[in-house]
């Protein structure tokens, strides 16, 4: 194991990650070390090509802006190169959410707080939001490249049907 708890035979959990994030807080600051945002900030600023050059396993979700409210999947997020927000914003492209957030009305309580910061910053464009279980993110992971959404998509069945009976 190292200095922040990788143990890099074993996959992370949250308590794993959790434990990391920890570690790191506590840490010193190296001095004259860029912060990782800035760094961050540069290589999106690459052409699409130069960014295609640049990828690794480890920046799949590169051209995603994400939302969670777990801080243990915000930080896998960001492992796989995705830009994290830790609180809703209008511009995020994905909110993970865990796999009960239909069920116990946090998915919906989401799209209407996206609905209000859209609503309320039109200079920005429209984005359509997609709402995905985490495991989504463990199937990226997993995988090594960005899964299509669909099957872990968290959308209320009732607009599913409405939009498989548009189609037809």
């Amino acid at each position: 194991m190292d200095e922040w708890g990788d143990r890099y035979e074993a996959l992370a959990d949250s308590a794993s990650l959790q434990s990391a994030m920890d570690l790191v807080r506590a840490a010193p600051l190296v001095l004259g070390a860029p912060p990782a945002a800035a760094v961050d900030d540069q290589l999106r600023e690459l052409e699409h090509l130069e960014q295609v050059g640049l990828r690794t396993p480890l920046s799949v979700l590169r051209d995603i802006t994400a939302y969670s409210p777990a801080a243990a999947v915000r930080l896998r997020l960001r492992l796989l190169g995705a830009a994290v927000v830790a609180e809703p914003m209008a511009h995020i492209t994905h909110a993970v959410l865990a796999a009960g957030a239909l069920a116990d009305g946090a998915a919906d309580a989401l799209l209407g707080q996206l609905r209000a910061l859209r609503s309320a910053d039109l200079g920005e464009g429209y984005y359509q939001v997609r709402l995905v279980s985490e495991g989504w993110l463990a199937a990226c992971e997993a995988q090594g490249k960005w899964v299509e959404e669909k099957e872990y998509s968290l959308r209320r069945p009732q607009i599913a049907h409405a939009e498989a009976s548009s189609k037809q």
